[in-house]
């Protein structure tokens, strides 16, 4: 263990999550890789919340895509710090993505931790140490040595050497720098058009020697869907359960289609027909919050929003889903997840999963991985199958809050 960075130093924190993960998966319509739910939280969550622990850290900017600032926002809210978090848009590349943080750093930034939200498995030890070695030499990083033999090849078919082994190092995040140092790096990258696969390089080719800090074999980066059951393995192994106290609750609505109203599903408007109904026949909406409720002990949406009382005629679902979520925290619980199927002939919500999710998370202020959102046809049976009507079911999953 080595001591903590000297003061007066002030240390930023950049935490990496705007790439596209096109080898996580090439589907658009699915969450970005550091959306997706490990061990029942987001991805990007893990190394949050190591960060806001750190006493080393004065602040964290969390850069993710422009169509996730929202997402992550909400992330942001449904936690607690102690210090101030911003998030903001990355680049077309990492490189102009970690220029971007670097340009939203406090002025008074002496130091700068960069660390990719793909890992999740951060440690309070990585980040002293490695900042402790920034601190003494300007650059530092995380790496492993190879344990296996190297071979190189240029074309990926053939071998063209067999590299000595005991000099080559596997480099992992959080590389830390001087602030000073980075950010001169990278406009001098910017300049001449060079890039680098990671920060470390820029600073190599400005003529600045990195020191090595040994990495973890934990520290593994989430790359490909596969990677993630490794990862279910460590974070079972690190995060035992302890077992909090859940409850499951069921919901369920139905609506006929009604002619001349809209057609709005998770706060979504679609081509009509529309649903009868007294608010505006949002039955995901209905669904979900029922669920939401029963598993909490506070009634149905009935209860709360009787389709007796003028108020709520022509209401918004998605906002009276809202006030269900908010009277969750009193009463002792948070959301872990909401499992959502809609039985429909059409319209097809496959396209427009992404964004009624996203409408649903912000409600009720969880990050959108904890939202799963199926459409299912009925293959001509049923109400449904005659195209009646819709039927929705939600299964909402919650955590004792104490």
């Amino acid at each position: 263990m080595v001591s903590k960075i000297k003061n007066p130093s002030r240390t930023c924190a950049l935490l990496a999550a705007a790439g596209a993960g096109q080898r996580f998966s090439a589907n658009p319509a699915e969450l970005p890789k550091a959306f997706q739910s490990l061990h029942g939280k987001p991805l990007l969550s893990y190394s949050l919340e190591l960060l806001r622990a750190c006493e080393e850290i004065d602040n964290i900017i969390i850069i993710v895509s422009s169509a996730l600032e929202a997402s992550a926002r909400n992330l942001i809210a449904s936690g607690k710090s102690t210090r101030p978090e911003t998030v903001i848009s990355g680049g077309k590349t990492r490189q102009e993505s970690v220029y971007r943080g670097l340009l939203a750093a406090p002025p008074n930034t002496e130091y700068v931790l960069i660390h990719d939200a793909a890992r999740p498995f951060l440690t309070a030890e990585m980040v002293r140490e490695s900042l402790h070695s920034a601190q003494t030499h300007g650059a530092a990083i995380l790496a492993l040595p190879a344990t296996e033999t190297v071979k190189l090849s240029l074309d990926g078919a053939w071998v063209n050497d067999t590299l000595d082994r005991s000099q080559v190092w596997l480099v992992q995040t959080p590389q830390a720098f001087a602030y000073k140092l980075l950010f001169e790096a990278h406009e001098q990258a910017l300049r001449t058009g060079f890039q680098a696969s990671d920060d470390a390089g820029l600073v190599e080719n400005l003529g600045h020697r990195v020191h090595l800090v040994k990495g973890s074999a934990d520290n593994i980066k989430i790359t490909y869907k596969e990677d993630l059951a490794m990862a279910e393995q460590i974070a079972a192994a690190r995060f035992p359960e302890s077992a909090p106290p859940i409850r499951i609750g069921l919901g369920f609505d139905s609506h006929a289609f009604a002619a001349g109203r809209k057609l709005i599903l998770a706060g979504l408007e679609f081509p009509g027909p529309g649903l009868a109904g007294h608010s505006d026949a949002d039955l995901i909406c209905h669904a979900a919050a029922d669920a939401l409720l029963g598993a909490a002990g506070l009634g149905d949406i009935g209860t709360h929003f009787p389709d007796t009382d003028p108020q709520y005629a022509g209401a918004s679902s998605l906002q009276l889903l809202g006030q269900v979520g908010e009277l969750l925290a009193p009463a002792g619980f948070r959301i872990s997840c909401l499992d959502i199927v809609l039985a429909a002939q059409t319209p097809s919500i496959a396209a427009h999963s992404p964004q009624m999710r996203e409408n649903l998370a912000r409600v009720l202020k969880i990050p959108p991985a904890c939202i799963s959102l199926k459409g299912k046809t009925t293959n001509g049976l049923g109400f449904v199958g005659r195209s009646e009507g819709m039927a929705c079911w939600a299964i909402g999953l919650l955590i004792s809050a104490a």
